[in-house]
């Protein structure tokens, strides 16, 4: 638990003896003492504690709930806000780092509790960008691997890389949406001059979806290559084995007739008979394979 003091800018033990304005960080196990103290409802409480939540702002009769998503330590994480008219509280698991402002942060910014409110929204979002720049990379190195040596593996590497774009496309999209609602509050915005800043941190979630719509693009690209070359592989061996399979054919014919135990043939007392028949295969042989390189077919 951290708990801050708007009043004086410092740091208390525990709530009740930090003068309001004040905000509490907590981790989700830390809430349920806390939910009488401040008047949580039940359902809110539940919400925090299952951390399975997509963005969304609700208001209740004495604070709004805010549920954001932030990006910590390789995976999507929750940030539930509890904000009263005297009271900031956050709960969020501890993978996740919210920062405390300092004073020359806070420096031209309105005062009061939702500044901190978009203090955190600023944090959770631009942590985004974190996440698909490490995308961004692996598409890369994948786009590379295409090129240079495609293989089986690559397609299991494309397919774990969508799944975790489209759960990130899926999060900036709820998260753009939750915050174009915000912006509408007066309790938040409107009033406290801070509408601009919750634009600002709005016009960032809509860059993170057009650049995670942007990857999304590039990667369906790469897997189409990747079956292009696929199919084009696989149309270069079938053109050989067809090749091969046109050379030998008529050498099969010849020594299959050559094979049949009739005791009447030509040439079966001939002593030169099997070196001419040798050479004429191998004449064969090496005439379809110039005639096929001519045509460009090898």
């Amino acid at each position: 638990m951290r708990v801050f003091s708007l009043t004086d800018g410092k740091h208390y033990a525990s709530a009740p003896s930090a003068p309001r304005p004040v905000w509490i960080d907590l981790l989700p196990e830390e809430l349920p003492a806390a939910q009488a103290g401040f008047g949580l409802h039940p359902a809110a409480v539940e919400d925090c504690l299952n951390q399975e939540q997509r963005p969304k702002i609700e208001e209740y009769s004495e604070y709004l709930f805010l549920v954001v998503n932030s990006y910590a330590a390789g995976e999507i994480r929750e940030v539930d806000l509890f904000l009263g008219k005297d009271f900031l509280v956050t709960v969020h698991r501890p993978e996740v780092q919210l920062s405390l402002p300092k004073a020359a942060d806070l420096q031209g910014l309105p005062g009061g509790l939702p500044v901190l409110v978009y203090w955190i929204l600023d944090q959770a979002v631009d942590s985004f960008f974190e996440a698909l720049d490490e995308i961004n990379s692996e598409l890369e190195e994948l786009q590379e691997l295409i090129l240079s040596r495609p293989g089986r593996a690559l397609l299991g590497a494309l397919a774990a890389l969508r799944r975790r774009l489209l759960e990130l496309s899926r999060s900036l999209r709820l998260q753009e949406q939750m915050l174009r609602v915000t912006i509408s509050r007066q309790a938040l915005a409107g009033e406290t001059g801070l509408r601009h800043y919750f634009s600002d941190v709005y016009s960032h979630a809509i860059k993170l979806a057009e650049e995670a719509e942007h990857l999304r693009e590039l990667l369906a690209l790469a897997v189409e290559t990747y079956l292009s070359y696929t199919a084009n592989r696989t149309n270069e061996i079938m053109r050989v084995l067809a090749v091969v399979t046109a050379i030998f054919l008529p050498l099969t014919l010849v020594t299959g007739i050559y094979g049949m135990n009739f005791r009447f043939m030509p040439e079966l007392e001939w002593h030169l008979g099997y070196f001419v028949v040798l050479g004429g295969l191998a004449g064969l042989g090496l005439g379809l394979y110039a005639y096929f390189h001519r045509r460009g077919w090898i």
